[in-house]
């Protein structure tokens, strides 16, 4: 049974692109380009998982996972990022990241 996503991808063609995937199979999807506006929906929505971009324009994302983790959400968070350093992805993983 499709869920709630919440995407954070500040890309726009990015986001609508996963976003008409995902709601073609039955997903509803709330999308944030910005950091803050997603932390904040976090505090108040429950969500079923997150997918996550770290290049953010006002925060890195980890600071929104840090949010997502301080409200007792346990939905499992897919990060997408253009950085391929290893300790980009360690980072991501000891945060909370699936």
């Amino acid at each position: 049974m499709p869920g709630r996503i919440l995407l954070v991808e500040d890309t726009q063609r990015l986001a609508d692109a996963l976003r008409t995937g995902l709601e073609g199979e039955g997903f509803e999807v709330t999308h944030f380009c910005r950091g803050g506006e997603a932390s904040r929906y976090l505090a108040t929505a429950a969500i079923d998982a997150m997918i996550l971009d770290l290049g953010l324009p006002d925060c890195d994302g980890l600071e929104v996972l840090a949010a997502m983790k301080e409200q007792d959400c346990l939905a499992p968070v897919l990060v997408l990022t253009a950085r391929d350093a290893l300790a980009s992805r360690v980072s991501a993983l000891e945060a909370g990241a699936d």
